[in-house]
Parts: C-alpha cells; sequence; structure tokens
C-alpha cells in the first residue's frame, strides 16, 4: 500500500467519524480533534471490521463444503452402493449451482485478503507524513464541505444530500481536497483513487456513480474558471 492511498483511507476513517447521521459535517475540524485519538477509534473500527469479514468468509466456506459434501453423498453413484461400503468421490457437474459454490469461495478469499492489509494500514499511521497528509485532507473537507455539497447537489442532480450513501458522499468529497486544495496532485489520479477506494468500501455500484459525479464536477469547476481574455 502507497503512503498517500494509506493517507486517503485514514482521511476518509477521520471523516466517517466526524459526519453526523444527517449527512453533515463541521466547517471546521474540532478544536478537540486528536488525530492519535482518532487513529485508535479507526483500528477499533478496522479490527471490527476484519472480525467481521473473517466470520463471514468461515460461514461461505463451510456452506460451500457442506453442500459439497451433501452433493458427493446423495449422488446415485453412492447411494447405490452397500451400506458399508466406503463413499467414493464423485465428478463434480459443472452447473450454475456448481460455479455458484465457487464464487463463495472467491469471495471468502477476497474477504480474508481485505482483512491482510489492516496491519500494512497501521504500519503506515506510524509515518508523521502520512497523518498529517490525512489530517490535512479532513480539514480541507470540513472548511469547503458547503462549497463541496453545492458541487455534489448539482452534479448529481439535486440528489439529496442525506440520501447518498455515506461512504460515496465522503469519497467524492476527500477527491475534491485534493483536486482544489492540494497543488501538485494529478486530477485523474485523484478520481482513480476515489473510484478504487469506493470499490472496496462502498456498495457493489458506487464506483459508477463517484466516477460520474466527479467527472461532471470537473466540469463544473472548469467552467466556474475565470476566462482570459486577450489584451
Amino acid at each position: 500500500m502507497k503512503a498517500r492511498r494509506a493517507a486517503r483511507e485514514l482521511a476518509l476513517l477521520f471523516l466517517f467519524q466526524l459526519e453526523t447521521p444527517q449527512g453533515l459535517l463541521p466547517k471546521a475540524l474540532p478544536q478537540d480533534f486528536n488525530a492519535s485519538t482518532s487513529l485508535r477509534l479507526a483500528v477499533f473500527a478496522l479490527v471490527r471490521q476484519a472480525k467481521s469479514n473473517l466470520e463471514e468468509a468461515a460461514t461461505l466456506f463451510q456452506g460451500v463444503s457442506t453442500q459439497l459434501m451433501t452433493y458427493e453423498f446423495e449422488h446415485p453413484h453412492n447411494l447405490n452402493q452397500p451400506m458399508n461400503a466406503p463413499q467414493e468421490a464423485v465428478p463434480l457437474a459443472t452447473t450454475q449451482e456448481t460455479l455458484g459454490q465457487l464464487d463463495k469461495c472467491l469471495q471468502a478469499i477476497e474477504l480474508t485478503w481485505e482483512s491482510l492489509k489492516i496491519p500494512e494500514l497501521l504500519a503506515h499511521t506510524l509515518d508523521e507524513a502520512v497523518v498529517d497528509y490525512a489530517v490535512n485532507l479532513a480539514r480541507i473537507v470540513c472548511e469547503q464541505t458547503e462549497r463541496f455539497d453545492a458541487l455534489l447537489a448539482e452534479a448529481s442532480n439535486d440528489w439529496r444530500n442525506e440520501r447518498m450513501v455515506k461512504m460515496d458522499r465522503l469519497l467524492i468529497k476527500l477527491a475534491l481536497a485534493e483536486i482544489v486544495g492540494v497543488d501538485g496532485v494529478d486530477t485523474n489520479v485523484s478520481v482513480d483513487e476515489a473510484v478504487e477506494l469506493a470499490k472496496e468500501f462502498s456498495t457493489e455500484d458506487s464506483y459508477k456513480f463517484i466516477n460520474g459525479v466527479l467527472g461532471k464536477i470537473l466540469l463544473l469547476l472548469e467552467a466556474q474558471k475565470p476566462s482570459v481574455t486577450a489584451s
């Protein structure tokens, strides 16, 4: 995990804790905001998520194992065997159901992999530059939250703030914070990072929504730039 990706994830966790249930952010980082405390809260949240992921992965694997054992046990080849005969392996039919079970295995592996990324993220929290970058992004989002909300509403056809998926909303604002508030960051990189984080942290189709909305906002920002007239 690259340092800047880790900083974005930390900033996302900061903002997730700061946003109210109504989808509102403070206009500035709270005076008592403490990066170390927020990091500890973020770690607890990540550990809980990791535990949930591992439990879900174990359940998925157990379900697949049970169904495959049942398939073998109830296969006509074994059902027709004498009572004391050992159970024999049977060919695995390539059916839609079997493919579905394999997809569940892959999903379980993915959940486990996400859990293994947590120690790497925590290692980056020891890097002062990473934490500073994360806090700066969160600060920009808070200070410009009203502007970002206005852009978001216009680009998403007045989709009400509180009806939008929380993670999608925060990812869009996080990308905007980099685009308008950090020098030397490529706009396309910020958009791509928001899309990738959406695939990891949000709903299945969120990355498409985020990519589309950010594209519209970039056009709005370009249109808002003062035109340069030749003298």
